[in-house]
């Protein structure tokens, strides 16, 4: 039997984490927030994880993120806005940005935090997003008035 420092000596040190990437994951979640608190009477946000499971033996699991916004019509109205898929199950990073604009487009791969943030950045800041906005909003006040409900 191995005493307690022997096994310490064969674990293996481990990565560097000095400075540890922020996840893609985690900066859909900053957005996700955001939105909560810019339109709390119109809007929810939320990111889904969904796995592709392999076919074939050489092909692996394939995760995917998906950014959903919900404009509070009846039981809730989801717009999925974009999706991130990384490229390499060891690392968050690079990814691939697919917009769900009016038709899906893959936007590339971003190799880290900061470029993924500028194009999100971008994208939230675009004239397509402000149209999604807009129009929600204005149906989202359209069902409240049927309703009889103040905004």
């Amino acid at each position: 039997m191995k005493s307690k420092e022997e096994i310490i000596k064969i674990l293996p040190e481990g990565k560097n984490t000095s400075k540890v990437e922020t996840t893609p994951r985690q900066i859909m979640n900053l957005f996700v927030d955001a939105i909560k608190e810019k339109y709390p009477k119109y809007f929810n946000a939320f990111v889904t994880e969904t796995a592709k499971i392999p076919e074939g033996d050489n092909s692996s699991e394939t995760l995917s993120y998906s950014f959903y916004l919900v404009a509070y019509i009846g039981k809730g109205y989801n717009y999925k806005l974009f999706e991130v898929v990384p490229k390499r199950s060891d690392s968050p990073y690079p990814i691939e940005l697919i917009l769900f604009e009016r038709n899906p487009s893959n936007e590339g791969e971003f190799n880290n935090e900061n470029e993924f943030s500028e194009k999100l950045c971008n994208f939230f800041k675009s004239s397509f997003f402000d149209n999604v906005i807009n129009n929600l909003m204005g149906q989202v006040d359209l069902f409240r008035e049927s309703r009889g409900e103040n905004k």
